[in-house]
């Protein structure tokens, strides 16, 4: 999971801004052409947790999208959404167990960069 989310085109590996130690943030390399309301903080639109959540992630969507992850059973909304402090489209995505799980979350990781690669509407 870890080496297919980091291949795709544009996306950086670092040491996530918000998250405990040892989590690595799917980083938009060029954060000017990207999608302000999907990225999380700074140039971050996603990011893989470390042990002891064994991958789960934490990722923005569009919000229908993020209630289907949720509908799905493949994911919950963050805790700041529950609390209401944040608008629904973050959400923790739970990590596979198997390779159909695997392609799962490839394919909602897949929508969370096309979405940071989305041009914002200029206001």
């Amino acid at each position: 999971m870890h080496a297919w989310c980091f291949a795709l085109p544009g996306v950086d590996e670092e040491e996530s801004a918000i998250s405990r130690p040892g989590a690595r943030a799917l980083v938009m390399h060029d954060a000017s052409a990207c999608n302000k309301d999907a990225l999380m903080i700074g140039h971050e639109f996603a990011r893989i947790h470390p042990d002891p959540d064994h991958g789960s992630m934490h990722l923005n969507l569009p919000a229908e999208e993020a209630q289907a992850v949720i509908d799905a059973g493949w994911g919950e909304n963050h805790y700041l959404v529950t609390q209401g402090d944040l608008p629904v489209g973050p959400v923790i995505v739970f990590p596979p167990r198997d390779e159909g799980g695997l392609d799962v979350v490839k394919t909602v990781v897949g929508r969370s960069y096309a979405y940071a690669k989305e041009h914002s509407p200029e206001v």
